[in-house]
Parts: C-alpha cells; sequence; structure tokens
C-alpha cells in the first residue's frame, strides 16, 4: 500500500439537513455536531502526524542511500542518470529525495576537497604554472556540477556554486604561493647580480691605478672615464637589482656592503703601492702616509677620495703591515742568532777536541767554523793556541786542578781558560782535557 495513503484524512464528515422538531432534539442535534467537529480535528491531527512521521522516516532513508561518487562516473561514462532514493508523489518519497540530495551534496563537497588538495600538491611539487591550476580547478567544478546535473539540475546549481567557492578559494592561496616562490627567485637573482657586482670592486679599483694615471688629449672634450664614475654607475646598477624587486632593505644593506668593499680595495691598492720589494711597506712610505703625503704616488688619486675616517683606516693597515713585518724580521734574526750561537759553541767543542787530539786540519776547519759565525772573540783566543808555544805549568796548579776534577768542578773550559793564561802546559792542559771527557762519559 503506498505509504502516503497511510496518513490520508479520514474524510468524517458532520451531520447537516437534520430537521429539528423540538428542543429535546435540537439538543441532540448539537451534541451530533461537537462529535463530528471532535473526530475531524482527531482525523486531522492523526494525518499531520503520520506525514511528519513519514518526512524524518524519508530524510534517513535518503540520507542512508545517497548516489554514490562512483555511480555519478558511471553515469557519465553510459550517459544513463543513476537511480536516486525517493520520488515526488509522496510524503515519504520527497523526504527521501531530500535526504538523499543532501547526503550527495556534502560526499561531493568532501569529494571535491580532496581531490584540490591533492591537485595542490601536484601544482606545488611540479611548478605547475597558473592557467594550466586553474583549468584543472574548473575541469573539476564542471565535471561535478555535470554529473550531479543529471539526477538534479537545481542541485547541480547548488554544487557548482559551492565547488566554485572552493575552487576559488584554493587558486587565490595557489596563486600566493606562486607569487611569493617568483618574488623570492627574483631576490636571490637579485642578490647574485649585486654580489657579483660587489665581487668585482677590487678589479675596478686596481684597473684605475693605471686608468686614472692616463692624461686626456689636449684639446679633447672627452671626459675621461674614472675609477669614481665606474664605482657610481655599480651603485646605480645596485639600486637597479633592488628597487627591480621591491627591497629597499636589501638595496640599504648591499649598499654598505658595496662601500664597505670599496674603502677595502682601495686600501689594499695605496697599501700595495708603498711596498718594498720584500712585499712590504718600507720604512719612508710608511712615514709618508703617516704624514698624509701621497705626492707621486700613482694612487693618489684614491687616496684623494677618501674622507679622513678611511684615510685614518689606509694608515692603520700599512702601520700593521710594517709593525708584522718588523716582528717577523725579529723573529728572524733571533732565529739566526740562535742558530749562530749553536755553531759557535761547536766550533770551540770541535776545536778543542782537535787540538787535544793534534790534529791540525780539524784545528782550522773549527776556526773557519768561528770566522764565519763571527765569533771573533773566540777566533782570536784560539788561534793564538797553535801559534804559541806551550808555557810551563805553574807550581802547585796541578794539585788545584785535580782537587776540582775529583770534586766534579772541573770544565774544559777552565782547563783551556788556564792554557789561554799560559799557566798550564799544553801536555797537562791535554792530560786534564781526557780526563774530563772520561769523567762526562761517565
Amino acid at each position: 500500500m503506498p505509504a502516503d495513503l497511510r496518513y490520508q484524512p479520514l474524510g468524517i464528515q458532520s451531520a447537516t439537513g437534520w430537521r429539528v422538531t423540538s428542543a429535546g432534539g435540537e439538543a441532540a442535534a448539537n451534541a451530533a455536531n461537537t462529535l463530528a467537529s471532535n473526530l475531524a480535528r482527531m482525523s486531522d491531527f492523526a494525518f499531520a502526524q503520520g506525514k511528519q512521521q513519514a518526512q524524518v522516516e524519508g530524510l534517513e532513508y535518503g540520507a542512508a542511500h545517497p548516489v554514490t561518487i562512483e555511480q555519478l562516473k558511471q553515469a557519465q561514462e553510459t550517459g544513463e542518470p543513476p537511480q536516486m532514493a525517493g520520488n515526488t508523489w509522496s510524503t515519504f518519497g520527497r523526504a527521501a529525495r531530500e535526504g538523499a540530495m543532501f547526503a550527495l551534496q556534502k560526499n561531493i563537497d568532501i569529494d571535491a576537497r580532496q581531490k584540490m588538495a591533492e591537485l595542490r600538491v601536484r601544482a606545488e611539487t611540479g611548478n605547475m604554472p597558473l592557467p594550466e591550476y586553474k583549468k584543472e580547478l574548473d575541469g573539476l567544478m564542471n565535471g561535478y556540477a555535470a554529473s550531479v546535473g543529471q539526477v538534479s539540475p537545481k542541485l547541480g546549481v547548488t554544487v557548482r556554486a559551492s565547488i566554485g567557492a572552493h575552487a576559488s578559494d584554493a587558486y587565490t592561496v595557489y596563486a600566493n604561493s606562486v607569487i611569493a616562490k617568483q618574488k623570492a627567485q627574483e631576490k636571490v637573482t637579485a642578490q647574485v647580480g649585486i654580489d657579483g657586482i660587489i665581487g668585482g670592486i677590487s678589479n675596478i679599483v686596481e684597473a684605475g691605478v693605471s686608468r686614472d694615471a692616463a692624461q686626456v688629449e689636449p684639446g679633447s672634450t672627452e671626459a675621461p672615464v674614472t675609477t669614481e664614475n665606474i664605482l657610481a654607475a655599480e651603485r646605480v646598477k645596485i639600486l637597479r637589482y633592488a628597487y627591480s624587486v621591491g627591497d629597499a632593505g636589501l638595496a640599504q644593506t648591499k649598499l654598505k656592503e658595496f662601500n664597505d668593499a670599496v674603502v677595502k680595495a682601495k686600501t689594499a691598492v695605496i697599501a700595495k703601492s708603498l711596498h718594498g720589494d720584500d712585499g712590504t711597506p718600507t720604512l719612508q712610505n710608511h712615514n709618508r702616509i703617516m704624514r698624509g703625503d701621497m705626492s707621486g704616488n700613482p694612487t693618489q688619486p684614491l687616496w684623494d677620495s677618501l674622507d679622513e675616517e678611511e684615510k685614518n683606516q689606509v694608515k692603520e693597515t700599512v702601520r700593521k703591515q710594517l709593525t708584522e713585518k718588523m716582528a717577523t724580521d725579529s723573529a728572524v734574526e733571533s732565529a739566526k742568532e740562535r742558530d749562530r750561537k749553536v755553531a759557535v759553541d761547536k766550533a770551540h767543542i770541535d776545536f778543542v777536541e782537535a787540538w787535544s787530539s793534534g790534529d791540525r786540519k780539524a784545528q782550522e776547519d773549527a776556526l773557519s767554523s768561528m770566522k764565519l759565525n763571527r765569533d771573533d772573540g773566540g777566533f782570536e783566543k784560539y788561534s793564538n793556541l797553535t801559534n804559541k808555544e806551550s808555557a810551563r805549568t805553574e807550581q802547585g796548579l796541578n794539585l788545584v786542578i785535580e782537587n776540582q776534577l775529583v770534586r766534579g768542578l772541573l770544565t774544559v773550559n777552565k782547563v783551556m781558560k788556564y792554557v789561554e793564561e799560559r799557566r798550564l802546559s799544553d801536555e797537562d792542559a791535554k792530560g786534564f782535557l781526557g780526563k774530563v771527557k772520561t769523567a762526562n762519559d761517565e
């Protein structure tokens, strides 16, 4: 039995046309009319309750049996609209159809959002162009609207509007992302260009020394291209790079780096012009620049382009270079002096051993080493031993020396001093030297 027949009004009619012939009959007629009226109201109430129940049940049934996304896809492929729960001629059927359409709309909304999220991932990872991204979004929107339109044209319009709003938001977000990436890439390109300019400053300044020194031919109206002209043009390039990406902060930061690099390059070139053959400033040039006198120096135009603070930086650089050179020279001289003293001490030992053994050639070699190492005192002292006759040992000195030997106080230098003072004979001295050596070996 059709569902709506369950909820039809009973159709009870009140009695009409009764003939009242007495007071008792009139009262009975009124009672009958009242009863009929009450029965009619009960019938209407029961119908309303049944209709409401049918709507609830229909909505629940339709929501539980919506058209699926797969059914919509099949409908697109076959051209046959999918079967939807409910109908248009009963309360239950209309409610079921409404519930099914509501559920379908929600499912489509969820599916569309998922598809848009997947599209966003593909677009971001593949750097999809904006026109292509919009085409993909339009395809999603039109596809869903066309599919649903087979079921309900009205719902198709609603779905198109809903998905269109989501697509618009998705396009805006992705467009902002693309623009941000483009701006970031443009900024990177600008920074690379600016860094290239800054990196070339030293070459410009170095080449500028000979360029600035070149004289313009007499009568020429052509303005000379100076280092400062070129540097000014490079500054303009930096500003163009920075403002092309709309970044005033980048312009300010990079101009400071540029100016610092210019001062550094000028300082290096000026300081180098004051170097001597050893690659460090000469004392004379150091003193001149400390007075601010750069006349005659090919880097004078660079010097003149600096302010006082920058000139002081150049002076400090030159001072440090000279100080470091002097410290290095001092260290080298100290090392040389240590080596010389070691060589002199060895020459003394070698001479004493050669003199003690009577090896004349070894004595001469030791004396040559003393002379080579500027040991004038040692050379004179030991060379006298080879040119003089042996002295006689002073009376009682042997006992003194023996006592020193026993006590461990006797050294080679003491023995040779006795010989030098001619207080000890060569023969006795050589004997004591042998004993000292033996004692040292033990």
